[in-house]
């Protein structure tokens, strides 16, 4: 188990997978956070309001690559699964 913190809330998450993308249970925002040899990225959720101030923000206090989260397909549109 890893712990993380949240980059919204600073609330600290235990997780077995950091760079899945999941909800903090404080705020409800969902991140991941990804190690790699060409970096390490912080990938934030699309919904957020005020989307980029926050950007704008965790990029100068965290100093590492910030990953805007657009992906529609795990969420539900219309009330139906954009997947199927």
């Amino acid at each position: 188990m890893t712990e993380i913190i949240c980059p919204y809330c600073g609330s600290s998450i235990i997780t077995s997978f950091p760079e899945k993308f999941q909800p903090c249970a404080s705020c409800g925002y969902s991140s991941a956070q990804i190690e790699s040899s060409s970096g390490n990225y912080l990938i934030i959720d699309s919904q957020l309001p005020d989307l980029m101030k926050v950007y704008d923000h965790l990029s100068r206090k965290m100093g590492r690559m910030i990953l805007i989260d657009r992906r529609v397909s795990y969420r539900d549109v219309a009330g139906a699964d954009r997947r199927s």
